[in-house]
């Protein structure tokens, strides 16, 4: 699935970069799919531990960071919406959005 190879893509690079297990949060509406993913490949793949938990409030997307929790970096929906609506005129805004 997409969203597998945006884990996997974001997490060789943070760990490439930082020392730390890693921890990531996902969607509970996708723990029966990425939660065995995380737990051997992804974690066999990359050599580190990676923790996976799971949330109601992450509708879309995921959160990364050290497993300490100093951090994260967010790549849900609603950050992406965030991000991108602030280049975007009002018209298209709705048109993407519904605003």
């Amino acid at each position: 699935a997409f969203i597998r190879e945006i884990i996997k893509a974001v997490a060789q690079g943070f760990s490439s970069q930082q020392s730390e297990d890693i921890a990531l949060v996902l969607p509970e509406s996708l723990k029966a799919e990425l939660e065995p993913f995380v737990e051997k490949e992804l974690s066999a793949q990359l050599g580190r531990g990676i923790s996976a938990s799971f949330s109601k409030k992450i509708g879309g997307g995921f959160n990364i960071g050290p497993k300490d929790g100093g951090w994260f970096i967010s790549f849900t929906d609603e950050t992406f919406i965030e991000l991108i609506s602030a280049y975007l005129r009002p018209a298209s805004r709705k048109i993407l959005f519904g605003e």
